[in-house]
């Protein structure tokens, strides 16, 4: 059994206190304490997630020219082809970079950052397309 002090105020006088653990409470309190300060993420989750985020901006890009060239509607504002490039492809070439170099914490947070932005606009995008695939339906030719 291994002992810890803990000192209490009680009736303003001090009373020590005299607590056991088991040793096997106490390694298994150090063998969590050691994962929690040396924890390291794994680099394949991270780059299968880059990878696929790249394959979408570019099939967002590649959808997005094919929809201005069939004159859609709302094909003018070409939000599949800026966001496809400007966000999605930036996203997913940091989530590949931030796990190729290995420990950089600044490169994972800049992935996890851009990856929240990229869901927020893939969400309005979704939204708009869908008002743009009803308008679409409700023509007459």
């Amino acid at each position: 059994m291994s002992k810890i002090n803990c000192q209490t105020a009680q009736n303003k006088r001090r009373t020590k206190m005299v607590i056991t653990m088991p040793h096997t409470v106490q390694r298994i309190c150090k063998q969590i304490w050691h994962n929690v300060t040396h924890f390291k993420m794994s680099t394949l989750p991270a780059i299968i997630t880059g990878t696929v985020q790249i394959i979408c901006a570019l099939l967002s890009i590649i959808l997005g020219s094919i929809a201005i060239s069939l004159k859609c509607a709302f094909a003018k504002i070409a939000w599949p082809i800026w966001s496809g490039a400007a966000v999605y492809l930036l996203t997913g070439v940091f989530g590949v970079l931030a796990q190729v170099d290995g420990d950089n914490t600044c490169g994972v947070l800049t992935y996890l950052v851009l990856s929240v932005v990229s869901i927020c606009l893939s969400v309005g995008q979704c939204i708009l397309l869908s008002i743009a695939t009803s308008v679409e339906w409700s023509w007459e030719y």
